[in-house]
């Protein structure tokens, strides 16, 4: 048992070396890339949808040449103010994006997790790694 962060760090590297403290770290990266990847894409998706039911009205541009892509053009009316319509569609896309990002790597970050515990549990239960 760990009694602090630096006694966990000076027992994993005398125990296991410097590619201890690193165990499961390319399976970390996946799951990650996997998440960011996904939340960029669902959040793009859902606040386009939004802007397009909520706020018809409001200027939208193309950033490169493809219908799909839209943004808000900055206006003097963009700049003016605080926009809560816009902030509410910002805050609530992000979070839909993230419970179904989040949702759908779950199974990712438990593979993760037990591979980077695997050999904890073995050595404490006297089974092969």
């Amino acid at each position: 048992r760990y009694t602090s962060g630096l006694h966990a760090a000076r027992t994993v590297l005398k125990n296991d070396g410097f590619r201890g403290l690193y165990r499961g770290g390319s399976a970390t990266l996946t799951v990650f890339a996997t998440y960011s990847a996904l939340c960029w894409a669902f959040y793009e998706h859902i606040r386009k949808k939004m802007y397009k039911k909520f706020c018809p009205e409001k200027e939208i541009r193309d950033l490169d040449g493809d219908d799909d892509d839209m943004a808000v053009a900055s206006s003097s009316a963009h700049t003016s103010g605080f926009d809560w319509q816009e902030s509410v569609i910002h805050c609530s896309s992000g979070t839909m994006a993230g419970m179904m990002a989040g949702t759908l790597t779950n199974p990712l970050d438990v593979i993760k997790t037990r591979l980077q515990v695997q050999d904890y549990f073995s050595r404490a239960s006297g089974l092969p790694g």
